[in-house]
């Protein structure tokens, strides 16, 4: 059986959501997503920043289709209310990949003249 991971869409992206670190899934990381951390608040637990990797306060991992372009400094602040909202859905990588091809080739249709 696959794992699933939740949905949520970060600063307007869908992306793949585990409080786990990679190591601890059970299944390798597809080739073609990209993998980042999120780090929680040092005043409480809200997510609130975003790198490829987090050594302290880590609050989970993300999986995304395309890269998300991270500042020179390789951290991300952002706030969880607004940037990183939860679609309230359970998918595995393969069924996120697919859904991520159809919206992808749904795009490229509505855009040709």
């Amino acid at each position: 059986m696959s794992e699933r991971f939740e949905l949520y869409e970060f600063q307007g992206q869908k992306v793949l959501f585990t409080g786990a670190r990679v190591q601890y899934l059970k299944e390798p990381v597809p080739k073609g997503l990209e993998k980042y951390e999120i780090r929680h608040s040092d005043l409480g637990f809200e997510a609130c920043q975003l790198a490829r990797s987090i050594w302290v306060s880590h609050y989970g991992t993300i999986f995304a289709d395309n890269p998300i372009e991270l500042p020179s400094d390789g951290y991300l602040d952002f706030e969880e209310e607004t940037d990183f909202i939860d679609l309230g859905e359970m998918m595995t990588f393969e069924e996120y990949q697919k859904m991520m091809r159809l919206e992808s080739q749904q795009v490229t249709i509505q855009m040709a003249p």
